[in-house]
């Protein structure tokens, strides 16, 4: 085992890296955790993401996933606000299959109270169906 030389930049626990890597990085991390922790609280800032689909315009807000939702996260190590949400609300990781509905219709609002979670798309529809339904 080799001898710490640098600390963790986030937790500052004693690490060793190798000198070409100090020379080339200014932070160094113990892991990915603390690597993940330090880039959101430097770039926690939210993004409105335009999308368009099928005629319709979508506005969603995505934000740096934090590091215990991080099978949540795109490649990008963002996640829809909603759906981050959504899963703090139920206190788990929300599986790509479950659909997080908005009751007012606002995508924006994403209120914990505003949001429905449905296993599927299937029961999502089904739940739209009933509720614009004029009989």
């Amino acid at each position: 085992m080799r001898t710490p030389n640098t600390n963790c930049s986030k937790c500052d626990i004693p690490i060793y890296v190798r000198p070409a890597k100090k020379k080339l990085y200014v932070n160094h991390f113990c892991g990915r955790i603390c690597y993940s922790a330090f880039r959101h609280a430097e770039r926690s800032h939210a993004i409105i993401k335009v999308e368009k689909r099928y005629g319709r315009i979508r506005e969603v807000v995505c934000v740096w996933c934090p590091a215990e939702f991080w099978s949540m996260a795109w490649k990008n190590g963002r996640v829809l606000e909603h759906r981050l949400v959504a899963a703090k609300k139920l206190g788990r990781h929300l599986l790509p299959s479950e659909v997080v509905h908005h009751e007012d219709g606002n995508s924006l609002n994403n209120d914990p109270e505003n949001l429905i979670i449905f296993e599927n798309q299937v029961a999502h529809m089904k739940h739209e169906a009933l509720s614009r339904s004029p009989f």
